[in-house]
């Protein structure tokens, strides 16, 4: 979006020519250092050009029709409701992913929009930050020049910042649509992780499905819910109609060929799966009966959860459930 130069250089003498005239005033003797500028860096320096244009184009294809999307240095004099404006883009970390480099951004933005301190107040515009997240790329290229890097595209967004989980672990859940990691599997050979959220299983057969008309919720006309049926694993399934998706809710397996991301198989024993899973629950999860231990971030047992069933202290299955709330 086009600037008027003018308008900008008259805000930043207003802004300036107070601060100068109070740093050389009475109290400022001959010889006194004033104080630095801030080290603030430009979003030039922040992320490449690739980089802000492929978060640019990814935002903007997100909002909706009526909504502007623009960098900070790129703001109009006049912003509208509704847009947004990214603050900051700043390198966090990267990982491998098979033949491929996730890369991480920390994304910070704001929203530009009316508020009143009451219901008989006119109100006042203003820009309101939103909370940070992490924006993944896809990147190719191992070469120490960055100029060399071929930027892909734009993998996805976690609107959210976690301090209890590494950054490599949101790359993997960005990049395979996973909703949380610790609930998921990695089978033998294959660099996906798969779990609820994500709508690829990487086993070569036609599964058996079955369409649950009865299911719910339904979210988008067309939509239903199904049930996918290999060779020991069988996979509870939203099928999104508009995207044709077949998006994984719960997931049981009896396979030897795959593990939990903390590296729990089939066959292991219960001492291991308390070793990796240190905070697991002994308690019964809502009307499961039988031996078992289950895995969950809260010990209401909402949400996503990893369940470990057991005979003779070994691993004979493995669930993945979404418990919705």
């Amino acid at each position: 979006m086009s600037k008027n130069p003018k308008s900008h250089l008259a805000l930043l003498l207003l802004l300036i020519i107070p601060s100068l005239l109070m740093l050389v005033g009475c109290d400022n003797k001959p010889g006194t250092k004033l104080p630095e500028k801030p080290d603030t860096p430009s979003m030039e320096e922040q992320a490449p050009a690739p980089v802000r244009d492929l978060v640019l184009s990814y935002l903007r294809n997100e909002a909706t029709s009526e909504d502007a999307v623009y960098f900070a240095s790129e703001e109009p004099e006049e912003p509208q409701e509704g847009d947004l404006r990214i603050d900051s883009l700043v390198y966090v970390d990267e990982r491998v992913l098979y033949e491929t480099i996730g890369v991480a951004y920390k994304i910070e933005y704001s929203r530009y929009w009316l508020t009143r301190e009451s219901q008989d107040s006119e109100g006042t515009y203003d820009w309101h930050q939103s909370q940070p997240g992490y924006v993944v790329l896809n990147r190719s290229g191992y070469e120490e020049n960055p100029d060399k890097y071929t930027w892909d595209r734009v993998m996805g967004i976690s609107y959210d910042v976690d301090s209890d989980k590494k950054i490599e672990e949101t790359i993997l859940e960005v990049a395979y649509g996973i909703w949380d990691i610790d609930v998921s599997i990695n089978f033998d050979g294959y660099p996906q992780y798969v779990g609820p959220g994500s709508t690829y299983i990487p086993i070569n057969e036609e599964p058996e499905k079955e369409i649950l008309e009865e299911y719910e919720p339904i979210y988008n006309e067309g939509d239903y819910w199904l049930r996918l049926d290999y060779k020991g694993l069988t996979a509870l399934c939203y099928h999104n109609k508009a995207e044709d998706l077949n998006g994984i809710n719960n997931l049981e397996t009896v396979r030897t060929d795959l593990a939990t991301y903390r590296g729990i198989r089939i066959g292991m024993s219960r001492e291991e799966v308390l070793l990796a899973y240190p905070n697991i629950f002994d308690t019964q999860f809502w009307s499961r009966e039988g031996d078992y231990l289950w895995y969950c971030n809260n010990e209401g047992g909402w949400g996503l959860a990893l369940i470990f069933w057991f005979k003779d202290d070994m691993v004979t299955k493995i669930e993945l459930v979404n418990i919705l709330d």
